[in-house]
C-alpha cells in the first residue's frame, strides 16, 4: 500500500487523544489493523511526513507492503516514541547527557510544559500531576480542580509565590493523565492578572499572586472579582456614581505593591484624586474658597469610615463658617446690619447649597433681587445727586453678584470720573472758569468725603456756591493798599495751640470775642453764614488781626493767628469740620482764578491746617 495511515486513527467518539489511556497500553481505543490482513513487524515513525500525503495527525507511517496482525500494539516499544515520552517527562537519556539536546519539561513550549503525563505501570516514580514544577512543592500557588480559590501553603507574607502545576496537592486525578488548566496571564486596569481554573487573581508587582489576611488570620490570594466588587461597593457607599479608570488603577496598584487588608478599599477610594476633586468642588461651591489641608483631610477620613459625599456636603453647608459667610452677604450686598429675621433666610440658603445650589448662585440671586434698587439708588443720589439709569443699576448688580460689596461700589462711584466731572462742572458754572490742575486736590478731597458719607452731592454744591461767593466778595472788596511788615505789633504775644505748636497772636483781639460773634450766626443758612464769617474774620473784618487800618500795615507774621480764628469761628457757628475744609478749598481755588500767580497747593497747605486746629481746639475745649 502506498497510502500512509495515522497511528492515532480517528474514532467514532470525540475523545481527545491526550485523554486516552497511557501510551503503550491496549484498551478500548487500541489500534486494530485486522482489516488489512497482513502483519507489521516494526514501524518507523515519521514526524511531519515529507513524502506522500500529510494526514494532519501527530505521527504518520508508510504502510506499503506491510502485513498487520490483529491485537498487536506495534508502537508500544518504538524507541522514537519512548524518546518523545521521556522528553515530555523531563528524563534525560544517556545520549542527551553525552552531547544530545537536553530538553526538560520547563524548556518545552508552554502548552506541553504544563501537561501532566504519567505511566504508573512502567515507571511509578515518574512525576504525578500533583507535583509542583516551581520548587519543592511546599510553597507556591496551587489551584484546586474546582477553580473556586487558590489556597496558600508555605506562605511568606512578602507575597512572592511561584506558580505550581495547577493541581492542588492531594487532589484526585484517577486517570493520572488529565491535563490541568493552563494558567493565562492577562493585563487589566494596567496590572497583571493570572487566570487559574477560570478564576482571575491579581499578581503582585514583585511576582506571584497578591495575598491578604482575612479576619480569621487565614491568608488568601486576592481574586480580581472580589477586589472589583469591593471597589464597586465603596463607590456606592461613598456616593460616587462611576469609579474612574485612574481610581481603579490606583487601588490595584495599592494591593499589587504590598500586602494590605481588603477592608482598605473604601479608605483608598475615599482618598483617591477623584474624590478629592469632588470634595474640593464642594468647598468652592459652598464656601467660595479652596479647601485647607486639614479640613480636606478630615473630610476624606470621614468618607473612608462611614460618611457619604452627600452627608459631607451637608456638613460643610451647615458649618459655622458657612453660616457666617451667608450672613455676611446681607451687609455686603444690601448694606445693612443682619437681624434675627434674617436667620431663617440664611438657613434656607444653607439647605439650598447642601444640595445642588452654590454660593455664587445665592449671591447672584440676592444682588438681582427686585428690591435691590432701594439699596443702589440711595447711594447714587448721595454721591452723584441722581438715580442710576437701568443699565447703570444692572452693572452694579452684576458686580455685587461677582464678590464686590456695596462699600466697594460706593467707593468706586465716589472716586469715578463721573463724580469728578460733576464737582468740576459745578465749580465752573459758579465761577465761569475752569478749575486749575493744581486745584484738583480740592476735588479729590471732596470725593473722599462723598465716599465715607461725610457729605452728599447736594451739600457739596451748596458749599461750592458759598465758597466761590466768598472769593468774589474778597475780590470785589479788595482791601486798600497795605504795607507788609515782618515785625510784630506791640500787643503781640506767643500762643501754644492744642497740638503744641506755637505762633504769635494779637492779644487785644480775644478768642472769646470771636467765638461769641460766631454763635450769633449759628442758625443761618450756608450763604448767610459765609458772608458773616467774612465780615468777622475775613480781610478787613472786625477780627482781622493782620491789618491795622490806622497805620495801613499788614503784619505777615500774624497769618497763623488769622487762620486759627477762622477755625474757631466756623466751629462756634455750627459749621461741619468737613464743610469748613471744603469751603476753604473752594475759596482758595476761587481766589486763584483771579490771580494766575496764586499757588493753590502752597496756600492750602499753609492755611487749612490752622483752620482745622482752631476748629478742633474749640470742640475739645482747649482754647486758652
Amino acid at each position: 500500500m502506498s497510502d500512509p495511515i495515522s497511528i492515532f486513527a480517528a474514532t467514532s467518539n470525540e475523545q481527545h487523544h491526550l485523554t486516552s489511556l497511557a501510551t503503550g497500553k491496549s484498551g478500548p481505543l487500541k489500534h486494530d489493523f485486522s482489516a488489512y490482513g497482513h502483519s507489521l513487524p516494526a514501524l518507523s515513525p515519521q514526524f511531519g511526513a515529507t513524502g506522500s500525503e500529510q494526514t494532519g495527525s501527530f505521527l504518520s507511517y508508510d504502510l506499503s507492503a506491510e502485513t498487520f496482525q490483529k491485537g498487536h500494539d506495534y508502537w508500544k516499544n518504538s524507541p522514537e516514541i519512548e524518546s518523545v515520552h521521556q522528553k515530555i517527562l523531563g528524563v534525560t537519556t544517556a545520549d542527551e547527557k553525552n552531547g544530545g539536546s537536553l530538553q526538560t519539561l520547563s524548556a518545552l513550549p508552554a502548552p506541553i510544559s504544563l501537561m501532566s503525563v504519567s505511566d504508573d505501570t512502567d515507571n511509578p516514580d515518574r512525576p504525578s500531576p500533583s507535583a509542583g514544577i516551581g520548587g519543592d512543592g511546599a510553597g507556591g500557588v496551587e489551584a484546586p480542580p474546582g477553580g473556586e480559590d487558590v489556597p496558600v501553603t508555605g506562605h511568606n507574607p512578602g507575597g512572592t509565590f511561584t506558580p505550581g502545576s495547577g493541581v492542588a496537592p492531594g487532589s484526585s486525578n484517577s486517570d493520572h493523565n488529565l491535563p490541568p488548566d493552563i494558567p493565562e496571564e492577562i493585563n487589566t486596569h494596567g496590572h497583571r492578572v493570572k487566570i487559574i481554573k477560570g478564576v482571575a487573581y491579581l499578581e503582585a508587582n514583585k511576582g506571584g499572586l497578591v495575598t491578604y489576611q482575612t479576619p480569621s488570620g487565614e491568608w488568601k490570594s486576592l481574586k480580581v472579582g472580589d477586589l472589583d466588587n469591593e471597589i464597586s461597593k465603596a463607590a456606592q457607599d461613598i456616593g460616587d456614581h462611576t469609579p474612574s479608570e485612574q481610581t481603579i488603577q490606583n487601588i490595584y496598584e495599592y494591593f499589587a505593591s504590598d500586602n494590605h487588608s481588603i477592608n482598605d478599599v473604601r479608605s483608598q477610594y475615599a482618598h483617591s484624586d477623584a474624590i478629592k476633586a469632588k470634595v474640593e468642588q464642594d468647598y468652592q461651591e459652598i464656601l467660595n474658597r479652596p479647601s485647607d489641608p486639614g479640613g480636606l483631610q478630615n473630610q476624606l477620613d470621614e468618607l473612608g469610615r462611614d460618611q457619604t459625599l452627600d452627608s459631607m456636603r451637608h456638613k460643610i453647608a451647615h458649618s459655622k463658617e458657612a453660616t457666617r459667610l451667608y450672613t455676611d452677604l446681607i451687609p455686603e450686598v444690601q448694606g445693612r446690619t443682619p437681624n434675627d429675621q434674617d436667620k431663617n433666610w440664611v438657613n434656607a440658603q444653607e439647605d439650598q447649597v447642601s444640595g445642588t445650589g452654590t454660593y455664587k448662585q445665592v449671591r447672584h440671586d440676592l444682588a438681582h433681587f427686585e428690591g435691590e434698587a432701594w439699596v443702589i439708588d440711595p447711594y447714587w443720589n448721595d454721591i452723584l445727586g441722581r438715580s442710576p439709569t437701568t443699565d447703570e443699576r444692572n452693572a452694579v448688580e452684576d458686580k455685587l453678584a461677582d464678590n464686590s460689596t456695596l462699600t466697594d461700589m460706593r467707593h468706586q462711584l465716589a472716586h469715578s470720573e463721573k463724580t469728578f466731572d460733576e464737582i468740576a462742572n459745578e465749580f465752573q458754572n459758579r465761577t465761569g472758569k475752569t478749575i486749575s490742575n493744581d486745584a484738583h486736590t480740592f476735588i479729590n478731597n471732596i470725593q473722599g468725603d462723598l465716599d465715607d458719607g461725610s457729605l452728599k452731592m447736594g451739600r457739596v454744591k451748596e458749599l461750592i456756591n458759598a465758597g466761590t461767593r466768598l472769593s468774589t466778595i474778597d475780590h470785589n472788596k479788595a482791601p486798600n493798599s497795605y504795607n507788609s511788615a515782618s515785625g510784630m505789633p506791640a500787643d503781640a504775644i506767643q500762643y501754644k495751640d492744642g497740638s503744641g505748636r506755637t505762633f504769635m497772636i494779637k492779644s487785644t483781639i480775644k478768642f472769646s470775642d470771636v467765638i461769641s460773634d460766631a454763635k450769633l450766626h449759628e442758625n443761618e443758612n450756608i450763604i448767610s453764614q459765609i458772608e458773616s464769617l467774612n465780615n468777622a474774620v475775613g480781610h478787613e473784618g472786625k477780627f482781622d488781626v493782620q491789618r491795622d487800618k490806622n497805620s495801613h500795615i499788614l503784619y505777615t507774621n500774624l497769618i497763623d493767628n488769622a487762620n486759627y480764628n477762622v477755625g474757631l469761628w466756623a466751629a462756634a457757628a455750627g459749621l461741619g469740620r468737613i464743610e469748613m475744609i471744603v469751603l476753604g478749598g473752594v475759596y482758595i481755588a476761587g481766589t486763584q482764578t483771579y490771580n494766575a500767580s496764586f499757588n493753590y497747593s502752597d496756600t492750602y497747605n499753609r492755611d487749612v491746617p490752622l483752620w482745622e486746629q482752631g476748629y478742633d481746639d474749640y470742640k475739645n475745649g482747649s482754647v486758652k
